[in-house]
């Protein structure tokens, strides 16, 4: 009786054990997966934040590079006579490659939002703003593919009144398009990134 009563215990015991080493390893279990699911949230949080700062970077270096154009033109590419002003026509060109290149980044920004529209919480925002920079630009090219095909090889330049468009680009920036439609429409788009970036800082992990 004495036997079996310790093999009773025995087996009894050795069940408990088996039962809290089966519990701890569950928990230990539980412990591991809520550590990999916040490093895993962690990592989306940052490649996520690596992301937007990146197109807030491109749209910038964009605009800053568009704005380096209009600075060059307007120092080095106009000449002012009484009534009216020319527009050097190498300066021209040197200055529609660069507006080219944001027109072409921009727009491919633009459609990077529209494919990847989870990623920017304020897409709504952010888009119309992106358009309204290409399109202005877009409208420049336009301009200067139209005008500069009924150029000739002698001319030099040309006279700025008959480039509405870039005039109002090389022009006084207040009131213009270029303030409205491309530098307002710049400021909005990086406070709506930033926007973005900042509600990611702040989601829980």
């Amino acid at each position: 009786v004495v036997s079996v009563t310790a093999t009773l215990l025995s087996l009894l015991v050795f069940d408990h054990q088996h039962r809290r080493n089966d519990d701890q390893r569950e928990r230990e279990r539980r412990e591991e997966d809520r550590n990999r699911a916040a490093e895993t949230r962690k990592s989306d949080v940052r490649l996520r934040g690596d992301f937007l700062k990146g197109r807030l970077g491109r749209i910038t270096s964009s605009y800053n590079g568009t704005k380096r154009a209009r600075r060059k033109v307007r120092a080095m590419g106009l000449s002012h006579e009484p009534g009216r002003t020319w527009l050097d026509l190498a300066r021209y060109d040197e200055c529609m490659a660069d507006v080219s290149d944001a027109q072409l980044e921009l727009e491919t920004i633009k459609g990077d939002v529209k494919t990847s529209e989870g990623a920017y919480p304020s897409a709504a925002h952010l888009t119309p703003q992106l358009k309204s920079m290409e399109q202005y630009l877009g409208e420049l090219i336009e301009e200067y593919e139209k005008v500069r095909s009924r150029t000739t090889d002698g001319d030099t330049a040309i006279l700025l009144i008959k480039l509405p468009r870039f005039a109002d680009f090389v022009g006084p920036s207040e009131g213009s398009n270029f303030d409205k439609r491309y530098s307002d429409a710049h400021s909005a788009a990086r406070a709506a990134i930033r926007n973005d970036l900042q509600q990611l800082a702040s989601a829980p992990m």
